[in-house]
């Protein structure tokens, strides 16, 4: 095998020797000959060596080949010691002859971020009313001072700044009493339509206080069933006077911050004021009758007064 390879690699050195030989005298060159002191561009240097020894020189004529070195062997790559494994969570140091056990780790509670409440436009409320009226002309109506009455409201806030509010809107209250008067019974209904102005001041996200004015119309009915009276058996009066409510209050928000939809329960109290009245009740007759049936005077009544008011509002 070694005598083989020797003799190819003898006759490409023979072959090699006869392409570069010179030229005989008087051959034209393939190609200008390079400037003097110019190196040949052709052949290009051979490739460098895999590794050193390779490839081996060629052999002499007559002369043994030379051996192929062996290759050195490559040491293995020794792998690194691994880290000793850690625990997930905390170890707590057992006492002396107790089996260590894991600390559990406590679950964390991610709190949802939660905005300020959605700013609510329109408020609608359902609540009762107790107004003390201590007037003469109310005795004849009511064993108490104290008229009752079912209050409604509808409100739109016009304008908003910070915790700062302004809401405009209207409102009704509505209710009356029953007595005996002069061994009579006696019955009084009162209503009152206003116009509302109210400043609101949100000190919290579930509470804010307010201020109202609300000015309007209160609107009034007394009526004695008397059995001597011809025709419909009764006496009445009716009338309307002007009205004014002033009042402070708060609000406490029921429902979730985040619901699109909030419940509030308000409170508030102030002063009711009416013009007086001068309560004549006259049978409902005829007008050529009305001179010859004279009316029931039952006094002056002043319908004013302190109040209270609770309500449940809903807002959006």
């Amino acid at each position: 095998m070694n005598r083989a390879r020797s003799r190819c690699l003898a006759l490409l050195a023979v072959a090699a020797a006869t392409a570069w030989a010179p030229a005989p005298a008087g051959a034209q060159s393939a190609w200008p000959p390079p400037p003097a002191g110019a190196q040949p561009a052709w052949p290009p240097p051979p490739p460098a060596a895999p590794y050193p020894g390779w490839p081996p020189p060629p052999a002499q004529p007559g002369a043994a080949a030379q051996p192929v070195p062996p290759a050195q062997p490559v040491q293995p790559l020794e792998p690194e010691p691994a880290a000793p494994l850690q625990p997930a969570w905390p170890v707590r140091p057992a006492p002396h002859g107790r089996r260590a056990r894991p600390v559990q780790p406590v679950p964390q509670v991610i709190e949802e971020a939660t905005g300020p409440p959605k700013a609510e436009t329109w408020q609608g409320s359902l609540g009762m009313r107790a107004t003390f009226i201590r007037s003469a002309g109310f005795d004849a109506f009511s064993d108490n001072d104290v008229l009752s009455q079912i209050s409604l409201a509808i409100q739109y806030v016009l304008a908003r700044r910070d915790a700062l509010a302004f809401a405009v809107g209207a409102a009704g209250d509505f209710g009356g009493r029953d007595a005996t008067a002069r061994s009579a019974p006696s019955s009084i209904s009162l209503s009152r339509y206003t116009a509302i102005a109210e400043g609101r001041y949100q000190f919290w996200q579930r509470g804010y206080a307010f201020l109202r004015f609300a000015p309007g119309l209160l609107h009034g009915s007394a009526r004695v069933e008397d059995s001597s009276v011809p025709g419909s058996g009764g006496l009445e009066d009716r009338f309307s006077l002007p009205a004014v409510d002033a009042s402070a209050g708060a609000a406490l928000r029921l429902s979730g911050i985040s619901s699109p939809i909030a419940a509030w329960f308000t409170a508030d109290g102030g002063y009711g004021w009416a013009a007086s009245h001068q309560l004549l009740l006259a049978p409902s007759a005829a007008a050529r009758d009305q001179a010859k049936l004279a009316p029931l005077d039952l006094g002056t009544i002043d319908p004013r007064g302190f109040f209270m008011r609770f309500a449940i509002a809903v807002a959006y």
